[in-house]
């Protein structure tokens, strides 16, 4: 857990500029062009609010990512032990003889994902609404802004957007450690020490974000609409009053068309490639320096 938590964090703030521009172009209404493009995007979010408006969000970004990583981690490597402790025992060096099947991987990440995102979920929401603020900004920090949804929604109002996360990250995560997984066994070094090991574990990790990001991307787009609505902010004052996936689809495909399901698509790869790659090379190394004596 703590490999894992260091893990995220660490990942997540150094991509946390790619971050905020790729929720920003999600939520954009059609026609609004004030965060087009990388470059620009990137250059209006400095001139409305400095440098410091690239990390806007971040602070519960951390404190949301680093958990959660931990739990990803812990969940996923639990799951794969136990599926191996069923078939097979530890060799003489602590580690289990039997090698996960594909569709075994893919449940270990698909469990991985489920259990953290329900564990992880309200601050998910919070890092959301936080993200999209600009100076005007009607939540003053994670628990404030916890505290205010509570009141106005009350514990629902913490998991607004959960079914559709649900059904988003969890193939999102699945996709993600089974592709690293599997890659994992066939190309990266078993010598951790081996000069390359860093750098093909950073190859891994990011082909491994970058597949899942493209095959779950939209769900995404819908969840963050959901999660927004009621905001007040006026970048999604184009969204329906019914926040149901269906009906956000379909808003979003009759006014936006098919590629406003993929609004920001270029920025989250942007993010998520090059985070995936410390991901899960800073979680490798970490594992190793700390001497893990058995390895699902």
């Amino acid at each position: 857990m703590v490999s894992g938590g260091i893990a995220g964090a660490v990942s997540r703030t150094a991509t946390s500029p790619v971050e905020r521009l790729k929720v920003l172009q999600q939520v954009q209404v059609s026609g609004v062009k004030t965060y087009s493009g990388i470059v620009g995007g990137l250059n209006a979010i400095y001139r409305t609010e400095g440098w410091k408006g690239y990390f806007k969000g971040n602070g519960s970004n951390v404190a949301r990512i680093a958990p959660y990583s931990a739990l990803q981690f812990l969940f996923f490597d639990w799951s794969k032990i136990l599926v191996q402790r069923v078939h097979g025992d530890k060799d003489e060096r602590g580690k289990y003889s039997y090698q996960l099947n594909s569709v075994e991987r893919f449940c270990s990440g698909a469990f991985a994902g489920t259990a953290s995102t329900l564990f992880c979920y309200p601050l998910d929401l919070v890092r959301s609404l936080l993200t999209v603020q600009t100076n005007q900004g009607k939540y003053n920090g994670i628990i404030d802004c916890l505290r205010k949804v509570h009141q106005a929604e009350g514990v629902r109002g913490l998991f607004r957007g959960s079914i559709i996360t649900m059904a988003g990250i969890t193939p999102y995560i699945a996709i993600n450690f089974y592709t690293f997984d599997s890659l994992k066994q066939q190309y990266l070094p078993k010598d951790k020490n081996d000069p390359s090991f860093i750098w093909i574990n950073l190859l891994l990790g990011a082909i491994a974000g970058g597949t899942a990001a493209l095959l779950t991307y939209p769900s995404d787009v819908v969840r963050r609409r959901i999660q927004l609505l009621g905001s007040g902010s006026d970048m999604v004052q184009g969204m329906v009053g019914k926040p149901t996936i269906a009906a956000c689809v379909r808003a979003i495909v009759q006014k936006e068309g098919v590629p406003g399901l993929y609004k920001g698509l270029n920025a989250c790869l942007l993010k998520v490639m090059p985070s995936m790659a410390f991901f899960f090379t800073f979680y490798e190394q970490l594992k190793h320096r700390l001497n893990f004596k058995v390895e699902a």
